[in-house]
């Protein structure tokens, strides 16, 4: 319900009475996170991963964690573990991908992401990072605009997928198209700074 501050006071409860409860540090993390409170969250996934190391969305949350830090080398090694696990989990190979392309590795972060995508279709994030990938590339915007469109589709909640093709659109000189996808995305999500202020730039 929203309450991160009480439901972390209750984790903490919980690993006060059993430490090694594994589900307990990985919720706590996930409670700190909503709070902003990153600190505390890593150390609480790392424990998480240590005591439970079958915990996948663990896995890849501190995978991310790590890899917003620039530790790129151990956001990988997150990744495989979780692959480890389950050859076939999407999201490892999101994260895969996400971690090559800041590598600088284009061609293996495409490769991984199409495989996240093959895996699990339906995932609006997946094709986002694909379009990014493609638009990086002069020839692939078109590929780019409809991985995006396909996006906005799957997460009709989500202004990103918009705000995202908007840019593109507005790259290539459709202001009009550009408007119709801020004003989406605007409605997707009222409260969404990103969208009103390339509405407004536009």
């Amino acid at each position: 319900s929203g309450k991160y501050k009480e439901a972390a006071i209750q984790f903490s409860n919980a690993i006060k009475l059993d430490k090694g409860f594994a589900p307990a540090h990985y919720e706590l993390a996930k409670a700190y996170i909503q709070m902003n409170t990153l600190a505390p969250a890593y150390g609480e996934l790392l424990k998480a991963v240590d005591l439970d190391p079958k915990n996948l969305e663990a896995h890849i949350t501190l995978g991310n964690m790590l890899l917003a830090g620039q530790a790129t080398d151990r956001a990988e090694i997150q990744a495989k573990a979780a692959l480890a696990v389950n050859p076939n989990y999407a999201d490892a190979y999101a994260l895969l991908a996400a971690v090559d392309e800041k590598k600088g590795d284009k061609d293996e972060a495409l490769k991984n992401i199409q495989h996240a995508i093959s895996i699990d279709p339906n995932r609006a994030g997946f094709h986002s990072a694909l379009a990014m990938l493609e638009a990086a590339n002069p020839t692939g915007e078109g590929d780019a605009e409809q991985e995006l469109r396909k996006a906005a589709s799957l997460d009709t909640k989500s202004a990103m997928p918009h705000v995202l093709l908007a840019a593109l659109l507005e790259k290539k000189g459709d202001f009009a198209g550009a408007e119709q996808e801020y004003r989406t995305a605007i409605s997707a999500s009222p409260t969404n700074l990103q969208a009103r202020e390339a509405l407004a730039a536009l």
